[in-house]
């Protein structure tokens, strides 16, 4: 009789530990899932947030690069590369219109010069009225704009405004004009009028830059 209890009771613990054993697996097996599921939702959720973005991304390129300004342009820098101001898009754009004759110009391109190499927030450009100076010493236009390049170690483009075309678009009254165009081609001020000179300080530049 005491035999039979004692294989009773043996059978009854291993059944016991058997199942207990088969919780655990089970567990196991359900964490495991459990893990998976939230890995391949994670992973669905990141493709979903890519996909909106890069959607956003590319609406906003679109908006921006396919409209055409009347105040766009393409001219030949001092280069003689092609230069368009629709190239710029999704960049502030600051653009300087001088001529070699006026000592204004010559103040402020050094500062148009030095932004060009210091401040990455922006594009700067500037053009150069094709005429000659008062009792110039050259034959050409195109000469005496070279040699003001070169004994001035100018860097920033300048773009030389063949037809007086950008004279008309943005309707210069004075030397120099200070033209502030937003990233969508936008011309969002000019300085410069028969009234008052459109020549600015690099501060003053940076703080017009900010308004926009």
């Amino acid at each position: 009789m005491k035999r039979k209890f004692v294989k009773f009771l043996i059978v009854f613990i291993v059944l016991i530990l058997l199942l207990f054993l088969c919780f655990l697996i089970m567990d196991e097996l359900n964490i495991i899932n459990l893990k998976n599921n939230s890995s391949e939702l994670e992973e669905q959720n990141n493709t979903n947030f890519n996909a909106e973005e890069n959607a956003t991304e590319n609406n906003n390129q679109s908006q921006v690069n396919y409209e055409v300004k009347e105040t766009d342009f393409t001219l030949i820098d001092q280069n003689g590369n092609k230069v368009s101001l629709a190239d710029y898009r999704g960049k502030k754009v600051v653009i300087l219109y001088w001529a070699v004759w006026c000592p204004p110009c010559k103040e402020e391109i050094p500062v148009i010069d030095e932004l060009n190499k210091e401040y990455n927030d922006a594009v700067f450009l500037t053009i150069v009225s094709p005429t000659l100076g008062e009792n110039s010493e050259y034959d050409t236009y195109q000469e005496e704009i070279a040699d003001y390049i070169k004994t001035n170690n100018i860097e920033v483009p300048v773009l030389i405004d063949e037809g007086k075309k950008c004279f008309d678009i943005y309707g210069i009254e004075r030397y120099p004009s200070t033209i502030f165009i937003d990233e969508y081609g936008n011309v969002k001020e000019k300085l410069g009028s028969k009234e008052e000179s459109g020549k600015l300080s690099k501060d003053e530049i940076i703080s017009k830059l900010e308004q926009y």
